[in-house]
């Protein structure tokens, strides 16, 4: 993928964005710029150069709210998929482009454009946090390549008792219990399906905004908690040549896109 290619398809994913928000304005829902997306407004105002795609947070609460508008209300040209087995989130794909990972083929009937990632967000009691980890040191012994006694001893109690079940049954009514639709000072907003990521609420809300390819658009209240948490504490450093990744190895831009 030559530069070229890669300003069009930001091109695209922007007015993709747009129409995002203004479905989201007209809504009511709260949207904000999150991962590489925030970290290109902070440091570059815009894309980080060698970026292609964007990324979104909504609130859970909003999610149903957000997929009603965004069946009516999107355009033609934009295509909404929902959450599934490989994509937990939503996406919302432009139909004129073809964006291919390394490895992956066209395949006919499947709209395989460029789009932008919408994640969900939920609100807890930070105390959540310590039966997470404790519910994470559980399933990581299942998987454990370990033959100590001890350690065979473990997996037997955990898997063969029906112990982890049990864990995991516990800990989907402990999320219900100490879920939170409004903030206070110890609530803390995760990632719905990355529960190795969290921030505080007060770093996210109240929302501002920030500049994004000249226009203005919504943010975490600390953006630099955010990224801190993210890309560590060097985040405004430019990474080596080695390390600026891009998702997409092949773009192609389709003759109806604008």
């Amino acid at each position: 993928m030559n530069d070229k290619n890669l300003k069009e398809a930001q091109k695209i994913m922007k007015d993709i964005l747009k129409e995002i928000v203004k479905i989201c304005d007209r809504n009511n829902i709260d949207y904000w710029l999150d991962s590489g997306t925030l970290l290109g407004a902070v440091r570059h105002k815009g894309f980080i150069p060698w970026d292609d795609d964007i990324d979104i947070c909504i609130l859970k609460q909003d999610y149903l709210k957000l997929v009603t508008a965004l069946e009516k209300e999107l355009p033609q040209t934009l295509y909404l998929q929902k959450p599934n087995k490989k994509w937990p989130y939503i996406k919302v794909k432009d139909k004129n482009s073809i964006a291919l990972s390394k490895g992956e083929k066209v395949n006919e009937g499947e709209y395989q454009g460029l789009y932008i990632d919408v994640f969900t967000m939920e609100i807890f009691s930070k105390k959540i946090i310590y039966f997470y980890n404790f519910f994470l040191k559980i399933e990581r012994t299942k998987f454990k390549q370990n033959d100590s006694k001890i350690n065979k001893l473990k997996k037997v109690l955990i898997i063969k008792t029906g112990f982890q079940k049990y864990m995991s049954k516990l800990f989907q009514k402990l999320k219900l219990r100490l879920k939170n639709n409004t903030m206070n000072s110890n609530s803390i907003v995760i990632y719905e399906y990355l529960w190795n990521k969290y921030h505080k609420a007060d770093s996210i809300f109240p929302l501002k905004t920030i500049e994004f390819e000249k226009e203005e658009y919504k943010c975490p209240k600390k953006p630099e908690d955010i990224l801190i948490k993210l890309y560590g504490k060097n985040y405004l450093e430019l990474p080596p040549l080695d390390k600026r990744g891009r998702h997409f190895e092949m773009i192609k831009i389709l003759k109806n896109s604008k």
